[in-house]
């Protein structure tokens, strides 16, 4: 895009415009800490003291008491079991016997201690019962565990034999012992004892130090980062466009420049081409485009009519390609009334003296009609300008009404702001007229 006339432009807009992208960043950033502290496990199984076990879904748990010095480390639902000296015991799970009943066609946990032996001395497992002092226990084994060496690290090719502690009233055990281990099994077993799962003794989890720690720090810094980045770019950033629009358009619009036309697409082109044509049609000729100091940089083409004391603009959003126009005229008592299919032209209340009328979707025929049927509420007769001279006339005029009020950055309200362009939209100027929103003198 050429430029043909540079005056200069507020440095303020021109540092906003790149604000964007490193606030989103900063937002992203803090999201990504913050999910990654929600990731980092700051408490972690005891190594000693007691176990605690439990199936997926159960509400209970199995807390088993270990001599002094052993310790245990956690894989799932299970636990491998060391004594003071390293050496390896076997691995202690939570068990769930339960019988496949036919005539449910479920299984269900089993009736009775005896029910328990019968049904695996029919399938032919062998079982021995053994009096504890919490009452009769059975004891049955199962196939050798495979893969049960490697993932314990063991000497290749070492297997183990499940052997499940039943209790009808009390825990249910499996253990894989390790070599002779099986009595320091049965031991483990007499020492367990059925909790709830939110029972504080339960609770076998210390907490990690240096895990908390980092946990923490990342919060907080994902925290900050998230929340000032959202404060900075939702409401500061915003708050600060409107007041440099605002006080540069009070101004003048100082940073205005000409140009030869704005960078299109071929389908933009294609778009703009469309509406040549249709105002040339009007009896509207091309009178050259300039660009805005905004914080989107709006290029606005201009059109004077031939015999007419009117002058259209046509508004060129380079961020969300979108073009919109506008009719605008100003009387010889100096009103101004503008016609326009922008709907933003609507979020505040114009200045008096002009008078606005928006339009959203229309084609520029169907604009054009509306507009000249508001005209049809002034005195007949115009004044001729030129269409540059009379858009920053406009957004002086505006500019200049906002800053009346040493106020009207605190009186900036989005909602306010959305809900007067939902009940002006589509509103002509004689029928603001009728309902009595706006008057003429």
């Amino acid at each position: 895009m050429a430029t043909s006339e540079r005056n200069p432009r507020s440095r303020l807009m021109g540092l906003l415009r790149y604000t964007p992208v490193p606030l989103f960043l900063a937002c992203l950033a803090g999201g990504v800490l913050m999910a990654g502290s929600a990731g980092i496990q700051d408490r972690a199984p005891r190594a000693d003291g007691f176990v605690v076990l439990a199936d997926k879904g159960s509400p209970h748990v199995v807390r088993i008491d270990l001599p002094p010095g052993w310790r245990a480390e956690y894989h799932r639902h299970t636990a491998g079991l060391f004594n003071p000296e390293g050496a390896f015991l076997g691995v202690a799970s939570p068990a769930s016997p339960r019988l496949f009943d036919d005539a449910l066609q479920s299984s269900r946990p089993y009736a009775s201690h005896e029910e328990y032996v019968r049904e695996l001395t029919r399938r032919g497992d062998t079982v021995d019962e053994r009096l504890t002092a919490s009452g009769l226990v059975a004891v049955s084994r199962g196939r050798e565990a495979r893969g049960f060496s490697n993932r314990w690290n063991l000497p290749g090719g070492a297997e183990a034999r499940p052997v499940t502690f039943y209790a009808h009233d009390g825990p249910s055990l499996t253990f894989l012992p390790w070599a002779d281990a099986e009595p320091e099994a049965f031991r483990l077993f007499q020492t367990a004892e059925v909790l709830a799962r939110d029972d504080p003794r339960a609770d076998h989890l210390a907490v990690d130090e240096d895990a908390h720690g980092r946990k923490r720090a990342f919060w907080a810094i994902g925290e900050t980062l998230l929340v000032l980045g959202l404060i900075l770019l939702l409401i500061v950033a915003p708050y600060f466009a409107v007041y440099l629009e605002v006080v540069e358009a009070s101004r003048g619009l100082p940073g205005l420049r000409r140009i030869d036309g704005p960078g299109l697409t071929p389908e933009q082109a294609a778009e703009l081409e469309a509406l040549r044509t249709a105002l040339a049609g009007l009896g509207f000729r091309e009178d050259g485009w300039f660009s805005l100091d905004n914080f989107d940089e709006t290029h606005v083409g201009s059109w004077r009519h031939e015999e007419y004391s009117a002058v259209a603009f046509v508004l060129f959003n380079p961020l969300s390609g979108a073009f919109r126009f506008r009719f605008v005229r100003r009387f010889a008592d100096g009103r101004v009334l503008f016609t326009s299919t922008r709907i933003l032209d609507l979020a505040y209340p114009p200045p008096p003296g002009v008078h606005a009328q928006v339009r959203n979707p229309a084609t520029v025929e169907q604009l054009w009609g509306w507009h000249l049927d508001g005209e049809k509420l002034f005195p007949a007769g115009g004044t001729r300008c030129e269409p540059v001279e009379l858009y920053v006339e406009v957004a002086r005029r505006w500019g200049r009404h906002r800053r009346d009020d040493s106020t009207w950055l605190l009186g900036v309200e989005p909602i306010g702001e959305c809900w007067r362009m939902y009940w002006w939209r589509d509103v002509s100027l004689r029928r603001q007229v009728e309902r009595g929103w706006t008057t003429l003198a």
